[in-house]
């Protein structure tokens, strides 16, 4: 190979492996109701892992249904869940 193109190649893998290194989070919000309740407490929000780089992650909701989540970048499932 000649130099030049032996350091390109060098200088995309370095990029490529930088990029891999970095930990990407993003921050997701939402509203769950309850029909027919004024209190949308305690509705279980559970992100489940997908993709190697995801992390499962639950949350749960406030009085007015509202939720936020911080999360790794990937690919989840989601699931919303209540007792009773």
């Amino acid at each position: 190979m000649n130099k030049k193109f032996t350091f390109l190649l060098e200088l995309a893998m370095f990029f490529a492996g930088a990029l891999q290194a970095q930990n990407r989070a993003v921050t997701v919000d939402g509203l769950c109701f309850l029909e027919g309740q004024t209190n949308h407490s305690g509705i279980k929000v559970l992100f489940t892992a997908v993709s190697p780089s995801a992390v499962t992650t639950e949350v749960f909701t406030d009085f007015g249904g509202a939720f936020t989540a911080g999360l790794a970048e990937g690919i989840y499932t989601v699931q919303y869940s209540k007792e009773g």
